[in-house]
């Protein structure tokens, strides 16, 4: 007889913060508005698998595929609580890039601060 257990099901909130740079002659509310859309499409749950990391490199794909983005200065992805924010990646760490993420687990984005100069 085999015996099969399953674990609940466990989303995580994630918190994004970015400061992106634009090129000149575009309209910054305008571009930053684009890049938090292109940030809930990409976190939309249907296009997610439980236990599916999340690559820095997939992030940054999305400012580069936005007319007017130059460049990201900063980028950070947070895991977010009641009270706690913990830095799962940046582009300003020696983190790897990638998020760790058990099987049971899947994202869900909360809020997103961006700034674009």
């Amino acid at each position: 007889t085999d015996t099969v257990y399953f674990r609940k099901p466990h989303i995580v909130n994630i918190y994004i913060e970015y400061i992106s740079t634009l090129y000149n002659n575009v309209i910054a509310s305008r571009v930053q508005s684009e890049i938090d859309q292109a940030i809930r499409d990409f976190f939309e749950l249907r296009y997610w698998f439980f236990g599916q990391p999340v690559y820095y490199d997939d992030l940054a794909k999305l400012f580069s595929s936005v007319h007017g983005v130059k460049g990201i200065a900063e980028l950070n992805v947070y895991e977010t609580g009641d009270s706690t924010k913990t830095n799962l990646f940046s582009n300003r760490s020696d983190i790897a890039g990638m998020t760790v993420i058990y099987p049971n687990q899947i994202y869900q984005l909360r809020n997103i601060t961006g700034t674009v100069r």
